[in-house]
């Protein structure tokens, strides 16, 4: 919750703005600088962000994206930590036969978490859904 901002000459509890007159209002909350920098930090395993260049543009917009550099995906993130993915789903397909010759886990439930788990290494490492 943030509940105090710096104001002039003293710190408010509200964030001003400034008068609009029609359209709607947007306002923009940014993760920039050494946040994001340690959310894309390997200590965590999430790997990089996705970054978007923005310029500001004489459009209906007000501006244009230049660039999008995408972050990274989960199969990418464990190479860093010299994981190997297809070891990884070899692994789990192992684990999987053993539970479905048990009987602890139907074959249809183990093709089901096979079928996510090598989904889920092509997905971006942050909540995307």
């Amino acid at each position: 919750l943030i509940d105090r901002f710096i104001g002039i000459p003293e710190e408010r509890t509200v964030l001003p703005l400034h008068t609009r007159n029609g359209g709607p209002y947007f306002l923009g909350v940014f993760l920039i600088g050494a946040y994001q920098e340690i959310l894309g930090d390997l200590h965590n395993l999430f790997g990089d962000t996705h970054a978007i260049h923005v310029t500001v543009a004489d459009n209906k917009r007000g501006y244009q994206v230049l660039h999008l550099d995408e972050g990274d995906i989960i199969e990418e993130v464990l190479s860093y930590v010299h994981h190997d993915a297809k070891r990884l789903v070899r692994r789990l397909r192992e684990k999987v036969e053993v539970a479905t010759d048990a009987g602890r886990m139907s074959i249809e439930d183990g093709a089901e978490l096979v079928r996510t788990f090598v989904r889920g290494l092509d997905d971006y490492t942050y909540l995307s859904r």
